[in-house]
């Protein structure tokens, strides 16, 4: 006999069981939700809507106890998000600057080398 798995028709064949969702996780989803707000994750820099939260969350949120514990969230509305970027292009903008002003300073040119 051959080690095949047996034939589950599909109609037989059951969805994975979707884990609740921790109390904390859905307090964090609601208070967003009801406040129009995202919620940003301060470890991964990264905002997410109540409906990327709420379908991703098994893999962002981590309960106490586990092995990376990931409570550093905050409920945020959305003009945070757009002011916190736009702080991140003035500095990366100052950084670029503050580059190229030391490169005109040193006075290399980047032309290829005659062979």
């Amino acid at each position: 006999m051959s080690s095949k798995e047996p034939f589950i028709p599909l109609w037989h064949r059951r969805e994975p069981e979707k884990k609740e969702m921790p109390s904390k996780a859905a307090a964090l989803y609601k208070s967003a939700k009801v406040n129009d707000c995202w919620i940003y994750d301060l470890i991964k820099k990264k905002f997410y809507t109540p409906e990327e939260f709420a379908e991703k969350w098994e893999s962002v949120y981590r309960e106490p106890g586990e092995i990376r514990p990931n409570l550093e969230f905050k409920v945020m509305s959305p003009m945070a998000a757009i002011k916190q970027r736009a702080e991140w292009v003035r500095k990366a903008s100052e950084e670029l600057q503050a580059v190229l002003e030391k490169l005109e300073k040193y006075n290399v040119s980047f032309e290829r080398k005659k062979e």
